[in-house]
């Protein structure tokens, strides 16, 4: 591994031999570039699985054949970036590297989930999103009264499911780059360009 490179708190795989463990266990080897694949693959039971279940939802899951909910499924990953205080989730869902073409990345109003249920341009799905996510943070679990609105919104109860289960997922993941410190890449921007991050004058908490 080069000198200068950032490290976590375990350290990755090489590049090499990341892509070659990556390759031996059915990721597609660009995967291998990101440093938190590089991380996870010291277990390559662990990568897989990860690996598994991110290509799965993001490329495959009900909420990405309709962009409508594609679009809800991207506003609750940045959701769950922002009030986690996940630097490293909001750089590679708000300027990916990697995957670029994934469906629905980066909506136009994305910037609306630092102000959460309280943006404006939110509709209803888009408040009740936020909400789902607040509460998964701070209680661990969604309450019945924001499933109930998710079911009256949402086309089925697969997307239902699927939206809560990212929010679940990705909250887990977001405790994982924290635990082990995952340096962000070279070319990824913490945050948006206005410099604006959580716990910062003006934002939630």
């Amino acid at each position: 591994m080069p000198a200068d490179e950032p490290e976590g708190l375990v350290p990755m795989l090489s590049v090499k031999e990341a892509a070659r463990v990556a390759v031996a266990t059915g990721m597609r080897e660009e995967m291998s570039r990101i440093h938190f694949y590089r991380l996870l693959l010291n277990s390559p039971q662990a990568g897989r699985v990860e690996n598994e279940i991110n290509d799965r939802i993001l490329w495959e899951g009900r909420l990405t054949v309709r962009p409508e909910a594609t679009r809800l499924r991207e506003l609750a990953i940045m959701q769950v970036a922002w009030v986690t205080g996940s630097e490293y989730l909001w750089a590679h869902h708000y300027a990916p590297a990697v995957d670029v073409d994934l469906p629905g990345k980066r909506p136009a109003d994305v910037l609306g989930v630092r102000e959460g249920a309280a943006y404006p341009g939110f509709g209803p799905a888009e408040r009740a999103v936020m909400r789902a996510v607040d509460e998964m943070v701070r209680d661990d679990r969604i309450s019945e009264e924001t499933l109930d609105v998710l079911k009256s919104l949402l086309a089925s109860n697969g997307e239902v499911v699927e939206l809560c289960y990212v929010i679940a997922i990705w909250r887990a993941l977001t405790t994982l780059m924290a635990t082990f410190q995952v340096p962000l890449e070279p070319g990824y921007q913490a945050w948006a360009p206005d410099g604006r991050r959580p716990g910062a004058e003006g934002s939630r908490p």
